[in-house]
C-alpha cells in the first residue's frame, strides 16, 4: 500500500468475489483505508452487477420457439466443490429429471468454453439453465445470471441475492422457494408442458432490457459530484464478513444452514490458497 495520500484522494475496494473466497487477513489490516467499495454489494458506492431497465419503447410480442427445446435443463459449471453446496442440491435435483451438465463437473462439452457460440447452442436446445451461485451471500449474484437472461432460456437461481430488486418480474425460477430438490423439479416439468406457461417467464423483455454498464463509468461520474464523501469503512471486515450473511443448502427441513463463520475449520484451507496466490 502507498505509504503517503493525499486527504483529498479517494481508495476504492475492488472486488468481484464472495466472502468466502476472500482472505480475511489482508480485510483486517485495511480498516479505515477506503472511501468506497466497488463491489456485487448493493450497498456498495459502485455495484459492478449489470442493471435492469425499462426500454424507452416497447418491442413486439414474445416469439414463440418452445417447440424446437427438445432438453430440459442446461448447467454449465467448473468448480465442483463450492461453499453453497450447490453441486448437491443438483444431486437431488437429477432424481426428479435429467440435468445435463457441462464443463470439469460433467459429461458435456460446450465449445469454445464461455463463448457466445457456446450459450447460443444451449439456447437452442434446453429450456431452463441453472444459474447456481458457488456463494449464498447477501447480495451475491454473478454475471453469469444477467448472460442467462439474455437468452431463451429460463434461469433458475439459487443464490443470496433479493432477486426482486435486480432481475424483471417473472423472469427467473427460484429454486430456494420451493422446499426440496423434487418439488422443484415438478414444477419444471409443469412449465415445460405448458407453453402458455413457458412463454410467460420472457413476457418481460417487451418490456425491459439488461444493461451492461462498466464500473469505470460509475467511478468517474462519482468523482465529477459536487460533493463526494471522504469518510472511511473503520471496519470494513466485519461489513464484509459479518454482514455478509453467508449459507449453504443442506438436504434438511431448514434448507439452508448458517456457515460462515471466520474462524471455523470449515474454510481455512481455502483461505490459505488464497493466502498464497495473494502472494505469489
Amino acid at each position: 500500500m502507498p505509504s503517503l495520500r493525499t486527504p483529498r484522494q479517494v481508495w476504492i475496494l475492488l472486488h468481484h468475489e464472495a466472502p468466502p473466497h476472500t482472505p480475511t487477513d489482508i480485510l483486517e489490516r485495511v480498516d479505515g483505508l477506503f472511501n468506497w467499495t466497488a463491489t456485487y454489494r448493493l450497498d456498495s458506492e459502485i455495484n459492478l452487477s449489470p442493471i435492469v431497465r425499462k426500454k424507452k419503447t416497447d418491442t413486439t410480442e414474445t416469439k414463440h420457439f418452445i417447440q424446437n427445446k427438445k432438453k430440459m435443463i442446461a448447467w454449465l459449471v467448473s468448480n465442483c466443490k463450492t461453499p453453497s453446496n450447490r453441486e448437491g442440491y443438483v444431486l437431488e435435483l437429477q432424481k426428479t429429471l435429467p440435468v445435463d451438465i457441462f464443463g470439469s463437473c460433467g459429461s458435456y462439452t460446450c465449445l469454445p468454453k464461455m463463448s457466445d457460440e457456446c450459450y447460443d447452442g444451449l439456447d437452442q436446445k434446453y429450456r431452463f439453465y441453472l444459474s447456481f451461485e458457488n456463494s449464498v451471500c447477501k447480495d451475491y449474484v454473478t454475471e453469469k445470471f444477467f448472460r442467462i437472461l439474455s437468452t431463451n432460456m429460463i434461469p433458475v437461481v439459487l443464490g443470496g441475492a433479493n432477486y426482486s430488486q435486480v432481475a424483471p418480474p417473472n423472469s427467473y425460477i427460484d429454486a430456494l422457494s420451493f422446499k426440496t430438490p423434487r418439488d422443484l423439479g415438478r414444477y419444471l416439468l409443469q412449465v415445460a408442458k405448458d407453453e402458455m406457461k413457458y412463454q410467460s417467464y420472457f413476457k418481460w423483455k417487451e418490456i425491459y432490457e439488461v444493461v451492461y454498464e462498466h464500473y469505470t463509468c460509475q467511478i468517474c461520474a462519482k468523482l465529477n459530484q459536487p460533493k463526494i464523501s471522504h469518510s472511511t469503512y473503520l471496519n470494513i471486515s466485519h461489513w464484509w464478513f459479518q454482514d455478509a450473511n453467508c449459507r449453504m443448502w443442506t438436504n434438511s427441513p431448514k434448507k439452508l444452514k448458517e456457515y460462515l463463520n471466520r474462524k471455523t475449520m470449515r474454510f481455512e484451507p481455502l483461505l490459505k490458497i488464497l493466502k498464497l496466490r495473494y502472494h505469489a
